[in-house]
């Protein structure tokens, strides 16, 4: 199955591969060997494809946080670091400081082809979209600086950025 789906998955940039394991693989039980030598098989599948897919994974230096919107079509995400909080204006800002996921719930309603992977055709809903987060995200917790949250849970060295960033995102 995941062979089957590899080559759309590598052709549009991105996919998800989830594996369900349990205990048994690595404590079986007395009896049904045959499901526990299955399930133990799991773990080396998994480690086998983490190393053949090494160079296809997502940039996770821009993960941490997400914010999200949706219009009542188009579902909008900006997945950024929990030091670099940002509320991007331009298209360079938001690639700079985020990873994006746009998806048209309409014409795409499980979600397969990600429309932020070609920001230059997908530019003005883009754009759009980022503009209706940044206005739902000022009314909800004002400046996205991370002071909203916990003194507890607020992250040490944030670059609390607001709009352009002024040092490299990396």
């Amino acid at each position: 199955m995941v062979q089957h789906l590899l080559p759309g998955m590598k052709e549009r940039g991105w996919g998800r591969i989830i594996f369900l394991g349990t205990v048994g693989a690595t404590r079986p039980g007395p009896r049904m060997p045959n499901y526990y030598a299955s399930k133990a098989v799991l773990p080396n599948v998994c480690v086998s494809l983490a190393k053949e897919l090494a160079g296809n994974h997502p940039d996770l230096a821009k993960r941490g946080f997400v914010a999200m919107t949706f219009d009542g079509r188009y579902k909008f995400a900006r997945y950024y670091a929990p030091s670099q909080f940002n509320t991007p204006r331009t298209l360079e800002e938001i690639l700079a400081w985020n990873d994006l996921e746009l998806f048209d719930l309409q014409d795409d309603p499980e979600e397969r082809n990600n429309l932020a992977l070609d920001p230059g055709r997908n530019k003005a809903l883009i754009l759009r979209m980022n503009a209706l987060l940044n206005e739902l995200m000022a009314r909800e917790v004002g400046v996205n600086d991370g002071r909203f949250l916990p003194p507890a849970v607020r992250p040490k060295g944030s670059v609390c950025c607001e709009g352009a960033p002024t040092a490299s995102p990396r």
